[in-house]
């Protein structure tokens, strides 16, 4: 009997608690980049370090119907004149994959029957393939008029891309009178 309570009494036990565990060794050192390498990968890393850029007014509004660009106007219109009018992105992505950018429009917009104004979002995610010797298009971004049929626009966009210190992003804004 009392073998059988000294058993019970070791299977109750809690279990031994297991060793302290060993510290985890240090990463290996990395090696400073060899010329052959340097020469190899550093076009592909300063290009990765840049990001996705625009090209030389390649991100605004331009005045026309796409795809020609009667006038560039730039990152803000402020009230823009009658016609119409787009926003254009001509993109150069880093040359390695496919890269993503986010576009999002706000626009309060005011209708011309004095109904309470209201907000209207549009956002989307688009890929940006490198193409070598020119840049990626992704235009018209938005088109509309001037005046707006709907009501009066006040609008601000946004175009977010990868970058390796955090997401670069770039804005304007516009706005147009309504019918």
């Amino acid at each position: 009997m009392d073998a059988l309570i000294v058993l019970l009494a070791a299977c109750a036990s809690p279990p031994p608690a297991p060793p302290p565990a060993e510290p985890c060794p240090p990463p290996p050192a990395v090696a400073a980049a060899t010329p052959f390498e340097e020469q190899l990968l550093g076009p592909v890393l300063a290009s990765v370090r840049e990001g996705v850029v625009p090209a030389p007014e390649g991100l605004g509004l331009c005045a026309g119907a796409p795809p020609e660009c009667a006038r560039f106007i730039g990152a803000d219109g402020g009230e823009l004149p009658p016609g119409p009018w787009y926003l254009k992105a001509e993109l150069d992505p880093p040359d390695l994959g496919l890269w993503k950018v986010t576009f999002t429009l706000k626009c309060t917009v005011t209708p011309p029957d004095g109904s309470a104004p209201f907000d209207r979002t549009e956002s989307r995610t688009m890929e940006v393939p490198h193409i070598p010797k020119q840049p990626t298009s992704l235009t018209p971004l938005v088109a509309f008029e001037s005046p707006a049929p709907g009501g009066a626009e006040d609008c601000t966009w946004t175009l977010e891309s990868p970058h390796p210190d955090g997401p670069k992003v770039r804005s304007g804004s516009y706005s147009v009178p309504g019918a």
